[in-house]
């Protein structure tokens, strides 16, 4: 859930602080190595929540005319038309020159398209569909742990971390997060945690089926 965030993270502290190798820059909750620089993940929680949204979508569908056909058949079922072209780039008006059948999904030309490969080009809004939507709010807290081999490499060190982290909010941004340091200790003479929180969002779509015919019967009493 949170590996690729914290890929990320590692992908841009490898990539900008030089003054470690690579190799000693991971995830994890024990490093030996100095320096070093050690992402680990202390706490996370999940907030859920559910909306109900209607979703439809713009479709251009394409076809070769073999002039002898009137009707062609859609992929989707059409909430209106938009536009109807044959040749390409000239429109058609609906009654004059074709007719629409909403439940068979049917283009009914007057006039049977001529012969051509992708000569009738055919643009429809589709039926709005209802769709649930599950939002995963994800909020953690991660402690990224500095080692270092003397005092003035440490202080380096840190204040490359988060000046990085600082300028990297629009790559964390790109894959819809956010990860800012907060606040540092220092536990042992040359290792400090610098305390970070993260914030990210999962969408979960569940299309809802369209509710069938409920009947009712009263029922005799014997």
């Amino acid at each position: 859930m949170l590996y690729e965030f914290e890929e990320k993270v590692l992908e841009i502290l490898r990539k900008e602080v030089k003054e470690v190798a690579q190799e000693n820059i991971k995830a994890g909750f024990k490093i030996e190595e100095k320096p070093s620089i050690l992402l680990k993940n202390v706490a996370f929680k999940i907030d859920k929540s559910n909306i109900v949204e209607e979703e439809g979508e713009l479709v251009t569908e394409e076809f070769d005319g073999d002039g002898e056909r009137r009707d062609y058949v859609l992929k989707e079922t059409p909430s209106n038309i938009v536009s109807v072209e044959h040749p390409p780039q000239k429109r058609l008006e609906e009654i004059q020159d074709y007719n629409v059948d909403y439940d068979r999904k049917t283009i009914l030309f007057r006039v049977q398209p001529s012969k051509g490969s992708k000569n009738i080009i055919i643009k429809y809004n589709t039926k709005a569909k209802k769709v649930e939507v599950s939002r995963l709010k994800i909020e953690a807290k991660y402690h990224i742990v500095i080692i270092s081999n003397d005092r003035k490499q440490l202080d380096n060190l840190i204040e490359r971390v988060v000046k990085v982290l600082c300028q990297s909010e629009k790559s964390f941004e790109e894959i819809g997060a956010t990860f800012k340091p907060a606040y540092g200790k220092m536990v042992e003479e040359n290792k400090a945690i610098l305390s970070c929180y993260a914030e990210t969002e999962l969408k979960l779509t569940r299309i809802i089926p369209p509710i069938e015919r409920i009947e009712i019967r009263e029922q005799r009493k014997v």
